[in-house]
């Protein structure tokens, strides 16, 4: 036989980005979870940045990406940031 056997306890877990699994968001969206998951935490200046979209396109993406559960606001010193839930 060839190939590679493998047994793992019962009470593991696999990991599968969030990006891969996430149903309903925009390919913006999988973009931004991936910046959050490389960066750990990005402001809004950032994500307009990297993506270059206006203000009002990365609020509204992230807003949505918030009220969804996959993405919350934080404080970053005065101002506000963002980081995966």
């Amino acid at each position: 036989a060839t190939g590679i056997k493998m047994l793992l306890p019962k009470s593991s877990a696999c990991l599968i980005p969030l990006s891969q699994v996430a149903e309903g968001i925009n390919p913006l969206q999988k973009q931004l979870i991936g910046l959050l998951g490389q960066c750990g935490k990005a402001s809004l200046q950032r994500i307009q940045d990297t993506h270059d979209v206006s203000r009002t396109v990365a609020r509204r993406e992230i807003t949505d990406l918030v009220s969804r559960g996959y993405v919350e606001a934080i404080r970053d010193g005065r101002g506000q940031a963002y980081q995966l839930a």
